[in-house]
């Protein structure tokens, strides 16, 4: 819940108030001792990923982005649904610092991630994506992004 709650007070710009809920979030995440079971899902890198989408939601890339790659590291291969989102996400930062063409080329690979397995919050994270790139570099530089999104029908 900590975690939640960071997310969702740093997209509405309460930054303090979501570090503190990170920091909570991190501190009873430590108490745990014992492996989920059942429908237990949240773990480490679930949390990773929550704090590196709160960071980029607070427009802090420097942090956010090697979260968002340690919580991509840290999660199941099998996660066809998380792990392009979290890509999407650090898309996002290579967005917002200014690499528009390396960003249109992760989120490509996150809809290669999320193939067979798409959703709508993977296709309006990846249309939200193209938008910022199109406002940064024009229609050409989202060109590879555009293609991909239209093959997985959310063009």
């Amino acid at each position: 819940m900590a975690a939640l709650l960071a997310r969702a007070a740093a997209a509405s710009g309460e930054h303090d108030e979501a570090r503190r809920a990170l920091d909570a979030a991190h501190r009873q995440i430590d108490l745990v001792t014992e492996p989920g079971s059942g429908m237990d899902f949240f773990d480490a890198a679930r949390l990773r990923g929550i704090a590196g989408s709160s960071f980029l939601a607070m427009r802090d890339t420097a942090r956010a982005a090697p979260i968002l790659r340690d919580a991509l590291d840290r999660r199941a291969a099998c996660d066809s649904k998380g792990r392009p989102l979290l890509t999407l996400d650090l898309a996002e930062c290579l967005v917002h610092d200014g690499e528009v063409e390396e960003a249109s080329r992760v989120a490509v690979r996150a809809l290669d991630l999320a193939a067979g397995s798409m959703v709508e919050p993977i296709t309006a994270r990846a249309r939200a994506i193209r938008a910022q790139i199109r406002r940064r570099a024009g229609s050409m530089g989202a060109g590879d992004l555009e293609a991909r999104l239209r093959e997985h029908g959310g063009g």
